[in-house]
């Protein structure tokens, strides 16, 4: 298994043409990660489980979680 990209606690921000969101590392497992989506489609904020997180370059780091 390669090292994940992201830790728990993490704040990755999710940017496509125009549109970015910011989204928390909230638990990390072997192959996917737990996170909660602030503005998720504007449905607020949204917990859901993923697994292409370090794979897409949608996706940045904005700040490491203690």
């Amino acid at each position: 298994m390669t090292k994940h990209k992201y830790n728990q606690g993490d704040i990755v921000r999710y940017q496509f043409s125009f549109e970015t969101q910011l989204l928390t590392i909230i638990e990390v497992f072997e192959l996917r990660y737990r996170i909660l989506w602030s503005n998720h489609n504007g449905n607020g904020t949204v917990l859901m489980d993923i697994n292409y997180l370090d794979d897409c370059n949608h996706h940045k780091l904005v700040t490491r979680g203690q």
